[in-house]
């Protein structure tokens, strides 16, 4: 999940002449494995910064970040002429976006996660799609090529039918979902509940502390898995201060996030939180940056196969009282 308090920078809009960089051995960007849905075009799709008019079925898609954009992107079978590279957290290239051939493709390094004008115009793309901060660009984005906003609380089901509106690629739309639901309920069968433990998903950050709660893409998902969550208002996270970190305490079950090494580390050497009674019973883990973007911001049908394969059977280890706090996290 993005900072607290991102740093947000203006960008004016410019123009380069053209360089892009064919992907060796694979479709060239922009090359789709099947062409979109015929007809349809022009048409409006409804989005976080309103109303965009696509004229016609685009052919050079840029995704302006690698969150939930270029993960719909990717799996509705676009390969996008250049993304935006965030690293966010320091994540790295996200693995089942390297699975779906993202290294082939030309990115942006945006750590900021604002786009690039002058690098979108060069791209001469006919669609952008993108997550905040692109909504405050919009007005400049969008006198390059039509755009399209998801946010932050967007769930990949609305993202993806929003995305695929654009594209017009609505007809994979469900055999994504259903891929989506036959992964989880095969992992569902094999955690069967944890047992009843309560999972409560909490981490610090920045001296402070955040539990997910309902609206958060990764509790969605445990309940799917058919966990017990508990959770402590409706919105997908709260913050506490460190002094209120008993909030943790009805976890049976403690994840957190580890998306501030130093402040987790921080959290873990206070006694406070080794009082907590999930951390003294062996039943807390940390989840790296890369799979707290899975479970979170990039939770997709692009995501998910990577992120329950790692989640599972960490999930079954911390509940026999394995757990794998920030010092053991490479055991």
């Amino acid at each position: 999940m993005p900072a607290p308090a991102t740093s947000r920078r203006r960008l004016l809009a410019g123009s380069l002449g053209l360089a892009l960089l064919a992907a060796c051995g694979r479709p060239a960007p922009g090359d789709t494995d099947g062409a979109p849905a015929a007809g349809g075009f022009p048409r409006t799709v409804r989005h976080e910064a309103g109303e965009t008019t696509v004229p016609a079925a685009p052919e050079r898609v840029v995704a302006l970040s690698d969150y939930l954009d270029l993960d719909l992107v990717l799996a509705l079978g676009v390969r996008p002429v250049l993304y935006g590279f965030t690293d966010a957290w320091g994540s790295g290239n996200l693995p089942w976006q390297t699975e779906a051939g993202v290294a082939g493709l030309t990115r942006m390094d945006i750590p900021t996660s604002q786009a690039e004008p002058e690098r979108v115009v060069a791209a001469r793309p006919d669609l952008l799609v993108g997550m905040p901060p692109a909504g405050e660009q919009y007005d400049v984005l969008s006198r390059i090529a039509p755009t399209v906003c998801l946010g932050w609380e967007t769930t990949w089901h609305d993202g993806l039918a929003t995305v695929a509106a654009a594209l017009g690629r609505e007809d994979r739309v469900e055999g994504l979902a259903q891929r989506y639901r036959d992964t989880v309920a095969t992992a569902a069968v094999r955690l069967r509940g944890l047992g009843g433990l309560p999972v409560v998903v909490g981490s610090t950050y920045h001296g402070q502390v955040y539990v997910q709660g309902d609206a958060s893409p990764m509790v969605g998902l445990l309940r799917d898995l058919g966990l017990t969550v508990h959770t402590t208002g409706p919105d997908a996270v709260t913050e506490y201060s460190p002094e209120q970190v008993d909030v943790l305490r009805p976890a049976g079950v403690l994840l957190c996030p580890a998306t501030d090494a130093a402040g987790t580390a921080a959290a873990e050497a206070s006694e406070l939180w080794r009082r907590l009674p999930a951390v003294a019973a062996g039943r807390y883990s940390v989840l790296s940056p890369v799979l707290a973007r899975g479970l979170t911001e990039n939770l997709s049908p692009l995501s998910v196969d990577w992120a329950l394969r790692t989640l599972v059977p960490l999930l079954e280890r911390t509940a026999a009282g394995d757990g794998v706090p920030l010092g053991r996290a490479g055991s």
